[in-house]
């Protein structure tokens, strides 16, 4: 009986110190131009390392499964080299931080990199969780939609912009429940704007929480509304 080929797993590495020098340079480099003198509050975590070659091995069957058109020409079915994961630590809280990654392709140029890549773009929205909060509940009051509560609010990055999604609780389903029906109000406090307005749900399982965006509202129902005065 032929033995079972083992699930290939990528190689970790723990210390910054321990990637090659050009990743390493790229890094710093970037990270110093996105956050300057809060480049210290940026802490590596872990990294993993693949072998491109046992990758495209195992997933040939999924890119068989693809059209010829879509195979390797889409950015995401890019195989990372480096995959580089790193906190930003806005305070001594533990858990206040947005978490981001860098990869690097094998020849080393970036594949993707979850901040902006200039500092008032970085800086402003890191720090701006409770401008976010206060243009969602001023939108969602012009809106006639429930803003007492906040149920979530989550940082992330999109085309090299960071945005907030703030999730104001509209209904509960029932008592016992554990669906939560939301508006999930999309700010981006660089520009003081609403982005995106949509319908979500957060459900509850244990300890875990997981948040979906449902229905968009129409574009043109932003229009007047996005940019919100002081």
């Amino acid at each position: 009986m032929a033995k079972k080929t083992k699930p290939y797993k990528p190689t970790f590495v723990d210390k910054f110190e321990e990637l090659p020098a050009s990743i390493q340079s790229v890094t710093n480099k970037l990270l110093q131009k996105s956050l300057q003198e809060f480049v210290k509050q940026a802490e590596f975590t872990i990294a993993f390392v693949n072998d491109i070659e046992k990758c495209l091995a195992e997933r040939a069957d999924h890119y068989k499964s693809l059209p010829d058109n879509t195979q390797y020409n889409i950015i995401g079915n890019v195989i990372p080299k480096y995959h580089l994961s790193y906190l930003f630590k806005r305070s001594e809280d533990q858990l206040d931080y947005y978490n981001f990654c860098i990869k690097f392709d094998e020849y080393g140029q970036v594949l993707k990199y979850g901040l902006p890549k200039d500092y008032y773009s970085t800086i402003i929205p890191l720090f701006g969780k409770e401008k976010a909060i206060q243009l969602a509940v001023e939108y969602s009051m012009h809106k006639d939609y429930k803003s007492e509560n906040i149920e979530e609010s989550r940082l992330y990055c999109e085309n090299n912009v960071l945005l907030w999604d703030i999730y104001l609780l509209q209904t509960k389903e029932r008592k016992r429940s554990s669906i939560k029906y939301c508006k999930a109000v999309t700010v981006d406090v660089s520009t003081r704007s609403v982005v995106q307005d949509c319908d979500a749900q957060i459900s509850r399982s244990g300890n875990s929480q997981m948040s979906v965006k449902t229905i968009e509202v129409d574009e043109n129902d932003l229009a007047g509304l996005s940019q919100i005065d002081e």
